[in-house]
Protein backbone atom coordinates (compact mmCIF):
# COMPACT_ATOMS: atom_id res chain seq x y z
CA UNK A 1 0.00 0.00 0.00
CA UNK A 2 1.57 3.46 -0.92
CA UNK A 3 0.30 6.97 0.06
CA UNK A 4 0.91 10.07 0.47
CA UNK A 5 0.82 12.58 3.65
CA UNK A 6 1.11 16.11 4.33
CA UNK A 7 1.11 16.02 8.07
CA UNK A 8 2.68 14.07 11.29
CA UNK A 9 -0.07 11.15 11.82
CA UNK A 10 0.13 9.43 8.94
CA UNK A 11 0.09 5.77 10.32
CA UNK A 12 -3.26 6.24 11.69
CA UNK A 13 -4.90 6.44 8.45
CA UNK A 14 -2.79 3.38 6.72
CA UNK A 15 -3.51 1.15 9.53
CA UNK A 16 -7.07 2.14 9.20
CA UNK A 17 -7.19 1.28 5.26
CA UNK A 18 -4.88 -2.06 6.02
CA UNK A 19 -7.49 -3.14 8.33
CA UNK A 20 -10.25 -2.28 5.88
CA UNK A 21 -8.80 -4.09 2.76
CA UNK A 22 -7.95 -7.55 5.03
CA UNK A 23 -11.77 -7.75 6.51
CA UNK A 24 -13.39 -6.95 2.33
CA UNK A 25 -10.66 -9.34 0.68
CA UNK A 26 -9.30 -11.75 2.88
CA UNK A 27 -7.14 -13.42 0.11
CA UNK A 28 -5.08 -10.58 -0.45
CA UNK A 29 -1.55 -10.87 0.32
CA UNK A 30 1.02 -7.73 1.28
CA UNK A 31 4.07 -8.23 -0.47
CA UNK A 32 6.00 -5.46 0.68
CA UNK A 33 6.33 -2.93 3.85
CA UNK A 34 3.63 -0.27 3.83
CA UNK A 35 4.83 3.16 1.97
CA UNK A 36 3.97 6.91 2.88
CA UNK A 37 5.69 9.85 1.19
CA UNK A 38 5.39 12.90 2.80
CA UNK A 39 4.57 16.04 0.20
CA UNK A 40 4.30 19.79 0.84
CA UNK A 41 0.67 20.18 0.25
CA UNK A 42 -2.41 18.64 -1.23
CA UNK A 43 -1.31 18.48 -4.39
CA UNK A 44 2.57 18.06 -3.83
CA UNK A 45 5.58 18.67 -4.64
CA UNK A 46 7.01 15.53 -2.92
CA UNK A 47 9.69 16.65 -0.74
CA UNK A 48 13.11 16.03 -1.18
CA UNK A 49 14.83 12.48 -0.12
CA UNK A 50 11.16 10.66 -0.57
CA UNK A 51 11.85 9.95 -4.05
CA UNK A 52 14.03 6.87 -3.17
CA UNK A 53 11.78 5.55 -1.16
CA UNK A 54 9.44 5.33 -3.90
CA UNK A 55 11.81 3.57 -5.93
CA UNK A 56 12.97 1.00 -2.99
CA UNK A 57 9.70 0.38 -2.78
CA UNK A 58 9.02 -0.63 -6.56
CA UNK A 59 12.05 -2.41 -6.33
CA UNK A 60 10.41 -5.07 -3.39
CA UNK A 61 7.37 -4.76 -5.01
CA UNK A 62 8.81 -6.19 -8.98
CA UNK A 63 10.98 -8.49 -6.62
CA UNK A 64 8.05 -10.28 -4.99
CA UNK A 65 6.43 -10.45 -8.40
CA UNK A 66 9.11 -12.32 -10.32
CA UNK A 67 10.16 -14.38 -7.46
CA UNK A 68 7.39 -14.71 -5.11
CA UNK A 69 8.34 -16.68 -1.85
Amino acid sequence: MFDTYTSRDFEKAMKKMEQRIHEKALILKMIAPRLSIQVQGMKGPVLEGEFPKCRDFGIAIATKLIAPS
